[in-house]
């Protein structure tokens, strides 16, 4: 007998052993697919995203599922890649057209679309006298993670095509300022800007990621909006999240994740001072883009849950716990300080949020499936919202 034929039997069995294992965990992963799919499971932080060669990351085009993560909806994406229905990129005669640039306030997976702030701020807008009667277009482009540098490169290569009349800038100043700063964030594809010889510029990072081959972008982009149709997949990203939340994540006294509370202190190291600084050099690049175009540019900040929270005890124990140089309103004065040096209107939505919320008793944040009070606008803040800047903007337009 030849050695080579002594030798197949070992190899026989190692690839039944193989096949033993293997078999049963693809029958109970194809079981376990099939029942997240039976329950209409799907996430869009699984399915929703693409990796983009500019901007990281943004929302594919088409997408369609359910998200209930926080709050309930079936989520939808438009042929491009806006979280709002499809629009004609030629306006239309007679027509007053504002796009929303911001991030998962914007985007409000989790909200129905006729809730949703920027179809309220449509439909108020329309009776605003200053329009003369127009007709009114409200254009969402919002993702989740999206912070000043994502948005300023969104305006470039996505807004400007639709010849807005106004662009409004959604703010969440608690992540939106750790995220101009990459030593901050940990870096990753996101895009970074930083101040060079000729103004403020994409760092060497974000230029390298803008620059690889066009096929090796796509075949990227194809493995990862492959890898990501499979709700066990979805499932996993969505537990290992919850159980890496940081430890500053404490619900009680109004912590909570993605938020920091470096934002409500003066900038406590060298890298948050930088963050600050290249926030206010982003808006004031956007600022002058805008008006290159004739649009106008303004500014909506929105604050954190715990900064509108209806309980005052909450509220004081939060900021109790951050020291005596913690104020709830810092991010937001210095904000208004930024906007009276590069004269940008900028509406500070807290004082008026917390005052609804302490007269009326109402949780403008979080959901009953996640934590109230906390987290993301519910139909009640995205309403409240809506209507406030509607009023806000009506005011500031030339009559």
């Amino acid at each position: 007998m030849s050695s080579e034929s002594t030798a197949r039997p070992p190899r026989t069995r190692k690839r039944v052993r193989l096949l033993a294992v293997a078999l049963p965990l693809l029958v109970a992963l194809l079981a376990a697919e099939g029942v997240l799919r039976l329950t209409r499971f799907a996430s869009p932080i699984g399915l929703a995203y693409q990796t983009d060669s500019i901007q990281g990351h943004r929302l594919r085009p088409g997408y369609r599922g359910w998200f209930r993560n926080e709050g309930e909806a079936f989520f939808t994406v438009n042929s491009d890649g806006m979280p709002d229905r499809e629009f004609a990129k030629t306006k239309a005669p007679n027509t007053f057209r504002v796009a929303v640039i911001g991030d998962s306030f914007t985007e409000a997976p989790g909200i129905p679309r006729a809730h949703r702030y920027t179809t309220i701020l449509e439909r108020a807008l329309t009776g605003c006298a200053a329009l003369n009667g127009k007709a009114v277009e409200v254009l969402a482009f919002g993702a989740s993670a999206y912070g000043p540098a994502h948005e300023l490169l969104e305006m470039r290569t996505h807004v400007w095509p639709y010849a807005p009349d106004v662009v409004l800038l959604q703010l969440f100043l608690p992540n939106d300022l750790r995220g101009s700063v990459r030593e901050l964030t940990g870096g990753g594809q996101a895009p970074y800007f930083v101040r060079g010889p000729a103004g403020w510029e994409l760092d060497s990072t974000s230029r390298r990621m803008s620059q690889r081959p066009e096929l090796v972008r796509a075949l990227e982009s194809q493995a990862y909006r492959w890898l990501r149709t499979l709700h066990v997949v979805q499932a996993a990203r969505l537990s290992r999240r919850s159980m890496s939340l940081p430890a500053a994540t404490d619900t009680t006294f109004g912590f909570e994740a993605g938020a920091d509370w470096q934002i409500f202190v003066p900038p406590p190291s060298a890298a948050w001072d930088q963050a600050w600084q290249t926030t206010e050099g982003l808006l004031g690049v956007m600022q002058a883009e805008a008006q290159q175009r004739g649009t106008r540019f303004m500014i909506a900040a929105f604050p954190s849950g715990i900064q509108v929270h209806p309980v005052i005890a909450r509220r004081e124990a939060f900021i109790a716990r951050l020291g005596s140089n913690a104020r709830l309103d810092y991010p937001e004065q210095r904000l208004a300080e930024i906007g009276t040096r590069l004269g940008i209107p900028i509406l500070d939505l807290a004082p008026r949020m917390r005052t609804h919320a302490e007269s009326t008793r109402t949780i403008l944040y979080g959901f009953p499936n996640a934590t109230l009070g906390l987290g993301h606008w519910n139909a009640d803040g995205h309403r409240f919202g809506g209507e406030t800047i509607a009023h806000w903007m009506c005011a500031s337009l030339p009559r």
